[in-house]
């Protein structure tokens, strides 16, 4: 889990400044095209506010990073004479690796336990950095190619929100405490489907119980108390 924690918030955050500066590579104004990528991350934003509480996490943050590697790809591929729809793409792609961006905080922050929710923060936020550090070097492979860096930052996009599903998610449950209900978090629904099961028959067994002390004529209709118990 750490494994894939730690590779996905280095993805991010190659992804995320990736983009942010390879801007001036795309048809157009270079100018426009910088400004056009921090004013996309105003509805990225508030969209993840919405998205996490409706949707979850895992979720959340797996379409985001799709999102965001398939724009980063399409735009590419457009004919140069259609320059618009080309910045369109790749602002829908930045888009969704800005709406990650903010979503791998609170993700990251809800899967650490307590015990060591501040160290792994902190590690987190250092290979993010690592993923920022290596962004301006796969800028530089346009000089081979120039749809290259985009194709890479595509591609790292859609493999960390693939990987991002392997992740339990942790939308309406309590903060992990240890790292003991960590390893257990993934369990949890299954043990709640049996107690509710559970509990239900148990409603059974007292709803006919409580029937043949209350009135003998339900006797008869009854199952017998072995049926019932077995």
């Amino acid at each position: 889990m750490c494994i894939i924690l730690l590779s996905d918030r280095t993805s991010i955050s190659m992804v995320y400044y990736g983009v942010s500066l390879n801007t001036s590579s795309l048809a157009g104004n270079e100018y426009l095209n910088f400004f056009l990528a921090g004013i996309v991350e105003i509805p990225a934003t508030l969209a993840s506010i919405f998205f996490v509480d409706r949707y979850g996490r895992t979720i959340t943050l797996s379409l985001f990073c799709i999102v965001a590697g398939i724009g980063c790809i399409c735009c590419q591929f457009i004919p140069s004479d259609l320059p618009s729809l080309s910045i369109a793409i790749a602002m829908i792609g930045k888009m969704g690796v800005a709406g990650a961006f903010w979503t791998s905080y609170i993700f990251t922050t809800e899967l650490l336990p307590t015990v060591v929710r501040t160290t792994g923060l902190g590690a987190a936020s250092c290979f993010g950095r690592i993923g920022s550090i290596l962004a301006p070097f796969v800028q530089l492979l346009s000089s081979w190619w120039k749809p290259l860096p985009f194709l890479i930052y595509g591609a790292t996009a859609i493999a960390a929100g693939l990987l991002i599903l392997l992740l339990p998610d942790t939308k309406g449950k309590p903060l992990p405490s240890t790292i003991e209900e960590i390893e257990f978090l993934t369990d949890r629904d299954s043990i709640s489907l049996e107690v509710e099961a559970m509990s239900k028959d148990l409603k059974n067994v007292i709803s006919w119980t409580s029937l043949e002390n209350l009135d003998p004529k339900y006797i008869n209709s009854c199952p017998s108390k072995e049926a019932v118990f077995v």
